[in-house]
């Protein structure tokens, strides 16, 4: 049966993060980062199997080594141990423990507009944040590899990077991948990477791993992945580190140990439920948002807050600065369409929209807000 991601899902009572904050307005609510569609069937009836046993205690997550090392071979051609997977609770967890992990480095670098734990994690373990401001070149969010490398200078840093990018939707090239693995090198930074998007690909665009492009920076680096945004079970808090260096992975893992959780026993066979028979969901998954993307970039285009189409993810970074409005963010609230505020993001003035939702909700936050942009004063 193919999926229908034009099904309205009615999550009332279930205390849904995204709808929870507007459960007191007419708001649509689009701006944390999960979908409105059913997870895979395979997923849900996993999940209901492993619930129909009695106990429910702390379980370990090592059915899931060898699945993740085929599809890290099979989708992007990067061997891996086994040995180097360390389990988390999703991306967040692994970036508090990279933070300890990065052994005499008091410095974190990140690019921005970036997601926002990405500004606050470092901070919060102790480390001077430090920025690199991705810049806008023909339709395309780029990295100044020459403010990176000067920012990464120093010998102390860790460079927390991500790709494809929150929230700008960047996939980048293999060639750009192989610049920030050499700048990386060269200063001596330590590269965790947050790669959670990259199975969320829209249109043509593909995904590198950036610790598969050479033996050097795979033996400095720290790769974050996890099922969650793909197959819509961020709730199941369940992610994994991929880290080659036996020294750098020890840490981590102690790290983890004390920060942080193992994946819970229901994620551990959400995770493999996905991996081993969501791709044909997956697939159709991603004409579906591909299609949505277009639609909000021929809808949106005309108003000049369109600067660049997201080549993955299913979020989609609105520039509102030539709008003239003091703060866009409450004010499409006030037309009933809930965004993520780009402040949050290092970005003022801008908005995320998640468009991962049915076509029709996604035509009413749309027609919400041309409106909003129509008469910009209710």
């Amino acid at each position: 049966m193919e999926p229908d991601f034009d099904r309205i899902i009615d999550k009332s009572g279930t205390y849904a993060l995204k709808e929870y904050k507007y459960r007191k307005s007419e708001c649509l609510p689009m701006w944390v980062a999960d979908m409105d569609f059913a997870c895979p069937p395979e997923v849900l009836e996993a999940v209901r199997q492993r619930a129909e046993h009695p106990i429910l205690g702390y379980t370990v997550a090592k059915e899931l080594d060898e699945i993740i090392a085929e599809r890290m071979a099979e989708f992007y051609g990067w061997q891996i141990d086994p040995d180097w997977i360390v389990y988390t609770a999703g991306v967040v967890s692994g970036l508090n423990c990279s933070c300890r992990a990065a052994e005499n480095r008091s410095r974190a670098a990140v690019n921005t507009p970036i997601y926002p734990p990405f500004l606050s994690v470092p901070p919060f373990q102790g480390m001077n944040l430090e920025k690199s401001r991705l810049t806008l070149n023909a339709s395309r969010w780029e990295i100044d590899f020459d403010n990176l490398r000067q920012t990464l200078s120093g010998g102390d840093s860790l460079f927390i990077f991500c790709n494809p990018h929150n929230p700008s939707g960047r996939c980048f090239k293999r060639s750009e991948l192989e610049r920030i693995a050499q700048i990386c090198l060269e200063t001596g930074a330590l590269l965790c990477s947050d790669e959670i998007h990259c199975d969320l690909l829209l249109g043509e665009s593909g995904h590198t791993p950036i610790a598969s492009i050479g033996r050097e920076i795979e033996q400095n680096s720290i790769t974050l992945m996890s099922p969650s945004k793909t197959f819509n079970i961020a709730g199941m808090m369940t992610g994994f580190a991929v880290i080659p260096n036996r020294k750098i992975r020890q840490r981590f893992a102690y790290a983890k140990e004390n920060l942080s959780s193992h994946p819970n026993v229901f994620g551990i066979k959400a995770a493999k439920a996905a991996y081993q028979h969501g791709e044909s969901w997956r697939k159709a998954l991603l004409e579906y948002l591909t299609q949505n993307r277009n639609l909000v970039t021929e809808r949106l285009s005309k108003y000049g807050i369109v600067p660049a189409e997201p080549e993955a993810t299913y979020l989609y970074w609105l520039d509102c600065t030539k709008t003239g409005l003091e703060n866009p963010h409450a004010h499409f609230e006030r037309y009933g369409v809930g965004l993520s505020d780009g402040k949050d993001f290092d970005a003022p003035g801008w908005v995320r929209l998640n468009f991962a939702s049915p076509r029709s909700i996604l035509n009413l936050a749309l027609e919400r807000i041309e409106k909003a942009l129509n008469n910009q004063s209710l």
